[in-house]
């Protein structure tokens, strides 16, 4: 949710700190998966966020994208990957049983 508000500060829709509310949604969602500390993986040039202009909204589409995506062996992390998420897809446990519906 952090990222849709994130994403509406960003385009001038409401009054805030859309790079607060950008942080705190990478935060919980790294908490979700198990990495508590998010510090390292904020400061990486592409996860950064670049401001409220076109490629701050870019960052937030792009992690709110990977934040939805459970699909972690798949193409997605390499998108993910060539957008600065390396080192959060690395981190992550990956499934050691695959189950199909």
């Amino acid at each position: 949710m952090c990222f849709n508000i994130a994403e509406v500060l960003n385009r001038g829709w409401g009054t805030g700190n859309a790079s607060d509310w950008y942080k705190r949604d990478i935060k919980a969602s790294m908490s979700f998966y198990g990495l508590n500390d998010a510090t390292a993986f904020l400061a990486q040039p592409n996860v950064k966020y670049a401001g409220n202009n076109t490629d701050g909204l870019t960052q937030i589409l792009n992690q709110k994208y990977v934040s939805f995506s459970k699909i972690r062996d798949t193409k997605h992390t390499i998108i993910g990957e060539e957008r600065g998420f390396q080192r959060f897809w690395s981190d992550l446990k990956q499934p050691t049983e695959r189950k199909y519906l």
